[in-house]
């Protein structure tokens, strides 16, 4: 595992009614709620997880072990939309 960083990330749901800090491009902690977090640390190249998640709008953190390195990572989303019986959603 030479060279690679412990990862996980987390899923926040945003407070509708939040508005991020347009200096910090933050959103406020009390606005919101924290809907999955990746159980381990994995020490792996790319973590995977099908999470089924209501409409809504999300934040994902990817996040180190080491909070002290700075380290560069690619997020890729897949998503699934219903589809009804006339083939629209």
């Amino acid at each position: 595992y030479k060279g690679l960083e412990r990862i996980c990330f987390k899923i926040y749901s945003i407070n509708k009614n939040a508005e991020m800090d347009p200096k910090t491009k933050k959103y406020p902690l009390n606005s919101l709620e924290k809907v999955y977090s990746y159980p381990i640390y994995a020490t792996e190249r790319e973590i995977t997880k099908k999470i089924d998640l209501k409409p809504d709008t999300y934040l994902i953190v990817p996040v180190v072990f080491d909070e002290e390195n700075s380290v560069k990572y690619l997020l890729r989303y897949f998503y699934e939309d219903e589809i009804d019986q006339n083939g629209y959603n």
